[in-house]
């Protein structure tokens, strides 16, 4: 196994119980059928954790497809930061567990939204440091797109965490959820033959 195989792996582990918390947490919720008030943009919250979990662990994949590519000690660290960043806004998305009294799915995205979208934001901040400033150098028109989506992607997320408005977030956090699949839809595309 080359050493970018070892990476994805750690990697992907991370993933896994980021995708697995995301299921666990719906699970309850739907087990708990009428204890739980529902409003569409905490599920929406989680979807857009679970995409991004999935474009993040594509893109390093991806990775993996290229024998030249050896990830550095330090390249390796900051790609285990963002998946540890992934982690908690998967964890975040949903309440862990539905007390006796019930819960509200609207009170618990207003109460934990500037978290989730904090998050969010230093993920986006992450990313866009690593993988299009850092990693595409010489990329010119990668590098313009990529700053183009994670610095709006970017303003968008800080202006959800420190907005209270709801109309901004039933607006935006749709636009959050189709910007995180958009690298996914059109780059990716580049895969090398397996």
């Amino acid at each position: 196994m080359t050493a970018a195989g070892y990476v994805l792996g750690l990697l992907s582990i991370l993933s896994g119980l980021a995708i697995a918390d995301l299921v666990v947490s719906l699970n309850r919720l739907i087990r708990a059928g009428g204890k739980v008030k529902w409003d569409w943009l905490a599920p929406l919250g989680a979807a857009i954790a679970a995409a991004s979990v999935v474009v993040a662990w594509w893109f390093g994949w991806q990775n993996t497809l290229d024998p030249a590519y050896t990830p550095s000690f330090g390249r390796f660290f900051v790609s285990l930061g963002q998946m540890a960043l992934l982690f908690l806004l998967s964890c975040a998305a949903l309440p862990d567990d539905v007390p006796d009294q019930g819960i509200d799915l609207r009170a618990y995205y207003d109460a934990n939204g500037r978290y989730f979208w904090g998050l969010y934001a230093l993920l986006t901040t992450s990313f866009l440091i690593k993988d299009v400033i850092i990693s595409r150098m010489g990329d010119l028109p990668y590098m313009v797109l990529g700053l183009a989506w994670a610095g709006f992607t970017l303003v968008v997320a800080l202006v959800l965490a420190f907005s209270r408005r709801r109309w901004l977030h039933m607006l935006l956090a749709p636009v959050i959820l189709a910007l995180s699949m958009l690298p996914n839809l059109g780059w990716s595309l580049q895969v090398a033959p397996v």
